[in-house]
């Protein structure tokens, strides 16, 4: 059946596999996300690291939306830092400071 995300998260069998987790945003506090499907068990995974069978892998809270706009702007397409405050001045980007 279709679930919405609160249904989906409150769901016995999805909390029983560990596909729900909760954990402290630095900025919104305590949230739940969905984990992913997919778990590397095996110490040969694909980024040469491993986890212990049963061992969860660890998870990271999301970006704030523009958390960061001003490094890829700046580092990867090389756009000044005065431009930056500019468009973010116009409203063309957001940064999260």
């Amino acid at each position: 059946p279709m679930r919405s995300v609160p249904e989906a998260f409150s769901c016995e069998q999805a909390i029983h596999r560990g596909m729900v987790e909760e954990l402290n945003h630095p900025h919104l506090g305590k949230i739940k996300l969905p984990r992913t499907p997919i778990s590397f068990s095996s110490p040969e995974d694909s980024r040469g690291g491993g986890f212990a069978p049963g061992e969860k892998q660890p998870t990271v809270p999301p970006p704030m939306l523009g958390e960061h706009t001003e490094e890829v702007l700046s580092e990867l397409l090389h756009i000044h830092r005065d431009d930056l405050l500019l468009m973010e001045e116009m409203g063309a980007i957001e940064c999260w400071r």
